[in-house]
Parts: structure tokens; C-alpha cells; sequence
């Protein structure tokens, strides 16, 4: 069974992470537009949810799902006077969402812990229009320190090989920071 964060929130949310993942960096993998439904897969209490109401704007739609409530509480707090962003207590491969609903989708930190990545893949590649946008950023096997251990950790290649099999056109991984990595993937 991967490892499933749990615990500390609020300590996703600290000053320090924006140097490790820059939020405009995490972003520009999806490049959200005004109006735009974007999923944010994993959102923890907002740390991506956030940034990305404010580029969707009013108009737009921020799906922040996660499998559990506590940080969801905290980002509906946080994301007050925000209509547009929607909270969703998930599944991690079933989504209550219908098909091709979404234009673009964040998975942040969440890849190596996923108890069946392809279908979870699979599930996101359902969900997300024709010529949809799936970023993903992951902890980079090859980095040493905090994080996960290096056997949980799910190099570049083999994500690549699970969104293609899930129908996604990957892109080549670049590094992000010392520790992660990140790769963009259209709806192929």
C-alpha cells in the first residue's frame, strides 16, 4: 500500500514550499484561462486550488478534491468570497464528475501515492475534454532528504508509460526545484 499523507495540513500551506514548487511553475504545466474548469486532484487545503481561482476567475470553475474532509474544511475557510472553487470529498479512481467535463487538471505530490495509478489515470483522462491538459508534479526518485522513500516514489519513465496506456500524449519530465519533477500530458 503506498504512503497516504495524513497529517499536518496547514503545514502544506508554509512559506518555504513556494521555493521547492513555485506555484506560477505548477500552473504553467496546465496554463488555466479566464472561464476555465480546471481539477485540482490531491488539493490538500489549497496550496494549487488557490492560485488557480484566481486565474479561472469569477467566470471559471476550481474542482478541489481530495479523499479526505479535514483539508477541504480548511480551504473552504481559505477560499471564502470564492465561488468559483467547489470542494469534492473523492475516491482515488472514481471521480463524480462526467465525462469531459474538465478542461485541464493538477495532480501535485499525490502520483506516488496512489494505490492504482493507472486507473486513477484512466479515470482523469474521462473526465477531461478532448485536447484536456493534465499536469503532475512528483518527487523526483534520484533527489535524496525529505519526502518519500525512494521505493515509493514513481520515476519520469513510468509515469510517462501510465499516461500513455491511459490515453494522454506525455511530454518529456523537467526537474522543478532539487526534489520533484514535473510533466505536462495532453488527452491524445
Amino acid at each position: 500500500m503506498p504512503h497516504k499523507f495524513g497529517h499536518n495540513w496547514s503545514g502544506l500551506l508554509r512559506p518555504e514550499r513556494a521555493q521547492a514548487q513555485p506555484p506560477d511553475a505548477i500552473l504553467a504545466l496546465v496554463a488555466p484561462r479566464p472561464g476555465e474548469t480546471v481539477l485540482d486532484l490531491g488539493s490538500g487545503p489549497g496550496y494549487v486550488s488557490l492560485p488557480l481561482a484566481e486565474r479561472v476567475g469569477p467566470a471559471g470553475r476550481v474542482i478541489a478534491a481530495d479523499i479526505a474532509e479535514e483539508p477541504l474544511a480548511l480551504l473552504r475557510e481559505a477560499a471564502e468570497g470564492m465561488p468559483q472553487v467547489t470542494t469534492l470529498v473523492v475516491e482515488e479512481s472514481r471521480l463524480p464528475l462526467a465525462a469531459a467535463s474538465v478542461d485541464a487538471a493538477l495532480i501535485v505530490n499525490v502520483l506516488h501515492e496512489l494505490a492504482d495509478p493507472q486507473t486513477s489515470l484512466a479515470e482523469l483522462r474521462r473526465v477531461l475534454r478532448p485536447g484536456g491538459r493534465l499536469g503532475i508534479v512528483d518527487w523526483d526518485p534520484a533527489a535524496t532528504g525529505r519526502g518519500p522513500a525512494a521505493e515509493e516514489r514513481v520515476p519520469p519513465a513510468r509515469a510517462g508509460e501510465w499516461l500513455r496506456a491511459a490515453g494522454f500524449r506525455p511530454e518529456p519530465a523537467v526537474p522543478l526545484g532539487t526534489a520533484f519533477y514535473a510533466l505536462r500530458a495532453t488527452v491524445g
